[in-house]
């Protein structure tokens, strides 16, 4: 897991020898779920490639709904996830809000109990110099809004150079461990919980809704400075009406947009 352009699909190629498309464009490739079986020492391995949450074809309560379908059939099955990789790049100077909101998520679909069998996994090295790489690293091991939390629950955090032999070295730690059901199978399965009703679909919610008071507030800042701006011109009778039809506008922009975030719910 983790997000667009991250080195996902790539790794997965790697290791399982596969052709799934990879992109190098704006645009997401991967928009559905794909696995590979293969070998690795004698022992059969399947990889899942997930979709991004900031996926540019599919929305990303779609895209929850979609991982948490897939988590619940393989649970139903009896079967478990050994390991699961989180890929970040390691080229990004900051971790916005969109990759801070898939961290996060992504937590809250493991749980605190199945941090042991998590990898993250820095990838795009060579597109950023070595002490500048490392600094950021250890940056993000050490922030609580970051990986934090995993490293303390016994999860890994490894660098990956882009190789078949690295991507391996990374999936023979993983297999060695014991497979746990992650926390949005036990809520779904055992508690008879909802998508939205799950610990993950809730922080979703959460993240939300605070888009939506963000977005507010900066259109309310921004009516009022073309408002203000308007007046003064109407003074000099330049323009007349406009403010009040304006208003009405982004009023009605406001309601759009409220309606399209509820629609997860």
């Amino acid at each position: 897991m983790g997000g667009t352009g991250t080195g996902k699909t790539t790794f997965a190629n790697l290791v399982g020898g596969s052709q799934h498309l990879v992109g190098d464009g704006l645009e997401s490739c991967t928009t559905h779920i794909q696995s590979q079986q293969f070998l690795l020492d004698d022992c059969c391995v399947t990889v899942v490639d997930m979709p991004g949450f900031d996926d540019t074809n599919r929305s990303d309560a779609d895209i929850l709904n979609m991982i948490a379908d897939f988590l619940v059939a393989e649970y139903r099955a009896s079967r478990c996830l050994s390991g699961i990789v989180y890929f970040h790049r390691i080229s990004d100077v900051k971790v916005g809000g969109t990759s801070r909101c898939n961290l996060t998520i992504f937590q809250k679909l493991c749980g605190e109990e199945v941090f042991a069998n998590v990898a993250i996994v820095t990838t795009r090295w060579d597109q950023e110099d070595e002490a500048v790489g490392m600094a950021r690293l250890a940056e993000l091991k050490a922030s609580p809004r970051l990986f934090k939390s995993v490293v303390a629950g016994g999860g890994s955090v490894v660098r990956h150079d882009g190789s078949c032999d690295s991507a391996c070295r990374v999936l023979r730690r993983l297999i060695s461990g014991t497979p746990k059901p992650l926390l949005i199978q036990r809520e779904m399965i055992s508690e008879g919980k909802d998508v939205a009703e799950t610990t993950a679909g809730q922080e979703f919610q959460h993240d939300i809704m605070q888009q939506v008071e963000r977005h507010q507030r900066e259109m309310a800042e921004l009516l009022e400075e073309i408002e203000q701006r308007l007046m003064k011109r109407r003074r000099w009778g330049k323009l007349h009406g406009y403010p009040g039809s304006l208003r009405n506008s982004m009023s009605l922009m406001t309601v759009r947009f409220q309606w399209a975030a509820s629609g997860y719910q």
